[in-house]
């Protein structure tokens, strides 16, 4: 009986994990042409010699599709039999509804092109390979089971034009902080940040709401965060596959010179006096991360009353962060007076840090538990995809943190010192990258996107 309990709530753990995992997180990393890369992309060997740093000089990483007759980019393409081609297709529209590049379907045709295929999982390769011998003829991009919806057909179509992995940035720790201890083992070269001589990210900056972002829970071993945002608040906005964020559409816009070709075409020159233009086509103004945030994460400074949202009502799907913030010297103590949260959802309750506290669901809160930070902030991170329970409720009180002299500045040198050891960890990473792959600093050029001379 009790081993019939532990598999049961093993496979709620599990069914919790794919539920927040988008279907290209969980495709197997062999596959017919060999092992992927970061999990859904397929590197030809030049490649991966220069991602491993045994090229040096010039060289190209990725190149992008060339030009049609009119002078926009044209990516061919044919399905291959068993593909569900109206997916396909819907994400290829979607592509060029907010970018200039224009893909048109060849059947049987023998020149460059992307074949559509259904093989194990979600991948494909990574920007135009017509210059290669084994691909002149054709590059795959697999549209396996459980990989039909728009946002993972519109990721993988993303790599095949030539964007990695937004957490891959260069920038990437200045806004998420990867928790190497919660990764699966042998998954953590799955988190590799990229140099930038190896990519170009044409000046957009970081996006949290790319349809290239891992999820919070990528990889995960133990049912932790594996990437946080470095504000809570944003938690709920990486990870997301219901289509192209604005800045997906800006990078590749960027890219493939389009925002110059649409202004040729009007004879306009670049002007964006109110931050956007009319036609919002064009797609290079940039947003506010906090203007795509859920209206439900809050920060928290008073005593009262939190929930869920919608509480008594049954809570909506999506993520949601309640920072709370009390003043020097006290500590946030928190009372369940209700929790009725599935294990296929659940509460992230942070005490020490913002990012690393337990998750709970089903039975593990009971009416009249307590929890109570270390410090005076505390951390809750909902994530929910049920839409048929009430949720959770619980009474905020503040209490004196002994033998505290200035919270405020204990708290700080505590961010520091997490600062510290996040930056040690990453350099300790770095040095052994470098001790297998050799060093990189002579890599030039070795940008996600050819030179002119390429095109």
């Amino acid at each position: 009986m009790v081993g019939s309990l532990l598999l049961c709530s093993l496979a709620l753990i599990s069914s919790s994990f794919a539920q927040l995992q988008p279907a290209d997180e969980l495709t197997p990393d062999h596959q017919e042409a060999g092992d992927l890369y970061q999990h859904d992309i397929m590197l030809t060997p030049e490649q991966k010699a220069i991602l491993q740093g045994q090229v040096r000089g010039q060289a190209n990483l990725i190149f992008r599709w060339p030009e049609g007759n009119d002078g926009y980019p044209l990516v061919p393409y044919q399905f291959i039999d068993g593909v569900d081609e109206a997916s396909v297709t819907a994400g290829i529209q979607h592509w060029e509804s907010k970018t200039c590049i224009k893909f048109e379907q060849r059947q049987g045709t023998t020149d460059p092109h992307i074949k559509f295929e259904v093989l194990s999982g979600c991948w494909s390769y990574i920007g135009y390979l017509g210059w290669h011998a084994d691909h002149v003829n054709g590059q795959t991009v697999s549209i396996g089971s459980g990989c039909s919806s728009l946002g993972v057909v519109t990721h993988e179509i993303g790599h095949a034009i030539g964007l990695f992995h937004m957490q891959s940035s260069p920038a990437r720790d200045d806004f998420v902080l990867v928790l190497y201890d919660n990764i699966l083992d042998g998954k953590s070269s799955n988190f590799d940040k990229q140099t930038v001589q190896q990519t170009n990210y044409h000046g957009v900056p970081y996006d949290y709401t790319s349809n290239m972002h891992y999820s919070s829970f990528g990889f995960s071993k133990n049912g932790k965060m594996t990437i946080a945002t470095t504000d809570p608040n944003d938690q709920g906005l990486i990870g997301q596959r219901t289509g192209l964020s604005h800045r997906d559409a800006l990078l590749v816009n960027r890219m493939y010179s389009c925002i110059q070709k649409w202004l040729s075409n009007c004879s306009l020159t670049v002007d964006c006096p109110e931050r956007w233009l009319p036609r919002a086509i064009v797609y290079y103004c940039i947003t506010v991360t906090e203007e795509l945030r859920d209206d439900c994460s809050q920060n928290v400074t008073a005593e009262g009353t939190i929930t869920s949202p919608n509480y008594p009502g049954n809570y909506p799907a999506q993520t949601c962060a309640t920072w709370i913030i009390a003043p020097e010297c006290k500590a946030p103590t928190i009372t369940f007076t209700a929790f009725d949260v599935p294990c296929g959802d659940k509460l992230i309750i942070s005490t020490v840090d913002r990012y690393s506290g337990p998750s709970n669901c089903g039975d593990q809160i009971t009416s009249g538990q307590t929890f109570t930070a270390s410090t005076n902030e505390m951390v809750l991170q909902f994530f929910a995809a049920s839409t048929s329970h009430t949720g959770w409720s619980a009474n905020l009180t503040f209490t004196d943190i002994v033998d505290c002299v200035n919270c405020g500045r204990r708290r700080e040198g505590q961010e520091k010192e997490e600062t510290e050891a996040g930056s040690r960890r990453t350099r300790q990473k770095q040095e052994e990258e470098e001790t297998v792959r050799g060093t990189t600093e002579h890599n030039k050029d070795l940008t996600h996107y050819t030179s002119d001379q390429h095109q």
